[in-house]
């Protein structure tokens, strides 16, 4: 990947996708994830039972993404992976969100992330 990065080399920056993959809510959507669990934690998130950490579908928590639905997704729905070495390319799921408890955001892990990985396949 590092070669691929260098051979295309290119002054500026990148951006991920900025709306973080939401999208409006349905007139039923907005009445079922409307709110907080008791815990603070959005309606609409559970913990899984494998790594802990939250999943499903909320809105977000960014006030400039009011009323937009989230996809969020724990560490175990992380499928990005190497087609060489099949490890996994950013220590999260490419292209999607997760909920950071401890400040209460929704978090998107943009596509380019992958750049960063180093194949350990021969």
């Amino acid at each position: 990947m590092t070669l691929y990065i260098e051979a295309n080399k290119r002054g500026g920056y990148l951006f991920g996708d900025l709306t973080k993959g939401g999208r409006r809510a349905t007139p039923d959507e907005a009445m079922r994830l409307a709110g907080e669990q008791e815990n603070g934690i959005p309606v609409g998130l559970t913990r899984c039972p494998t790594c802990s950490q939250w999943r499903g579908e909320c809105f977000d928590t960014d006030p400039n993404f009011v009323r937009s639905v989230m996809r969020v997704h724990c560490r175990c729905d992380n499928d990005s992976l190497c087609a060489r070495c099949l490890s996994p390319l950013y220590e999260r799921k490419l292209n999607a969100n997760y909920f950071d408890e401890t400040d209460g955001r929704i978090w998107h892990v943009p596509g380019f992330s992958a750049f960063g990985h180093t194949c350990t396949g021969s």
